[in-house]
């Protein structure tokens, strides 16, 4: 399966051409490195990728419900628009917020289990809830999430430091550990080496030789790709 087909696509940079009739296709567990200078338009191509700019010209095609995740390169990240007053572990956790539902469901449906006249439609929907839950890989997602923050370096006080307040550093590893919990179809990666010591860049290398998704890493380091 297709995810991304490039057709015929031109781009450009500040009025700058940088490509002409780019046609190519990103398959399904695809890994592709990107490899430029500084001001090569390697950003250009993944915004492009992630559907956040538009090309000069040419068509780009997705897989219906294509889910995408986008790593910025850390300058860029310092003028994103995040919650400053939220804690860097908390906003990580949003990446699970489809399984955080489903918990306060759950947890909202116990009064009613108790209750002779609600108990028996209350267990019912209770019992789907918790398989769609356990299904989604609800009973281990605290674990996951400790192990990526780990990985990444990011400890426990890092992850208690509100978002306003972490390194820009330390914000483009919140952000990336977001983009690999959320799971995405397509994983989109601008330079993340520079906000990485060598031991979350051997993490990382580990982590991602495991993960099924497509990747798309763009660096200016050939011995990181």
């Amino acid at each position: 399966m297709v995810l991304v087909r490039f057709q015929e696509v031109s781009l450009s940079l500040n009025g700058r051409p940088l490509a002409e009739g780019l046609a190519f296709s990103l398959p399904m567990q695809a890994r592709l490195g990107i490899l430029g200078p500084p001001g090569s338009g390697k950003s250009r191509l993944l915004r492009v990728l992630a559907g956040l700019e538009q090309p000069r010209g040419g068509h780009i095609r997705r897989a219906p419900g294509l889910r995408v995740a986008y790593l910025p390169q850390p300058e860029a990240l310092l003028a994103a628009d995040l919650p400053s007053e939220v804690t860097a572990r908390e906003w990580v956790l949003g990446a699970f917020a489809d399984l955080r539902r489903l918990e306060r469901e759950m947890q909202a449906l116990e009064p009613a289990m108790g209750d002779p006249f609600r108990m028996e439609a209350a267990l019912t929907r209770y019992a789907a809830l918790r398989e769609a839950y356990e299904a989604a890989g609800g009973g281990d997602y605290l674990a996951r999430l400790d192990a990526v923050l780990e990985g990444l370096g990011l400890g426990r006080r890092a992850q208690d430091q509100t978002l306003g307040r972490l390194t820009g550093g330390e914000l483009c590893r919140v952000r990336l550990a977001r983009c690999l919990l959320e799971d995405p179809d397509l994983l989109l990666l601008d330079d993340p080496a520079p906000c990485l010591d060598d031991a979350a860049r051997r993490w990382l290398r580990d982590w991602l030789r495991e993960w099924p998704g497509t990747l798309v890493v763009a660096s200016a380091e050939e011995a990181f790709l």
